[in-house]
């Protein structure tokens, strides 16, 4: 079985999210059709990693393709297992265990949607303060390029238009 770690070197971002899916916790917390979906991905990306190595030219790439091909093979086996199981299960008439099953199964999967939620959240968060200070640096740099000082628009203005207002009046 092929480590997490080096599991994690040999994918793309997509390709680590449908592996590590593959694992206990995110698995059993998948309702049938993700089951599926995933399940048709991971063959896919087997038989094209499969193809690969014969186009690899060098000794090396053949090696790591081979390595990532074992790697989906594993995740579509857990995949396989865990819907044959959850097709089975489906079958037999729940019992007080199953019930107690699938509201654990929910909780999970509440929680983790909490922490997608969360993660989401502070990813946005972080992206607008980023956003303002690349801003307020871009504000900086266009004062000084043309020489200008910093001058607070709103409060010298309104005193001026009143003033001109006034002027006005008296003529």
């Amino acid at each position: 079985m092929i480590e997490n770690s080096e599991a994690r070197e040999l994918c793309s971002n997509l390709e680590w999210e449908l592996v590590e899916s593959s694992f206990s916790p995110m698995l059993n917390s998948l309702p049938q059709s993700d089951l599926k979906s995933r399940l048709d991905r991971a063959i896919q990306l087997y038989r094209k990693t499969k193809n690969l190595v014969s186009q690899r030219h060098s000794e090396s790439g053949q090696r790591t393709t081979r390595r990532k091909t074992r790697m989906f093979a594993e995740a579509l086996d857990r995949f396989e297992a865990a819907l044959d199981l959850l097709e089975n299960a489906q079958s037999m008439r729940p019992s007080p265990k199953d019930v107690h099953d699938k509201k654990v199964a929910a909780e999970t999967q509440r929680l983790n949607m909490d922490a997608l939620q969360d993660h989401a959240n502070r990813e946005l968060e972080s992206r607008k303060s980023r956003v303002l200070s690349a801003m307020a640096v871009h504000g900086e740099q266009q004062g000084q390029k043309s020489g200008a000082r910093h001058i607070q628009s709103h409060v010298g203005s309104a005193n001026r238009r009143q003033q001109g207002r006034r002027d006005t009046k008296n003529r």
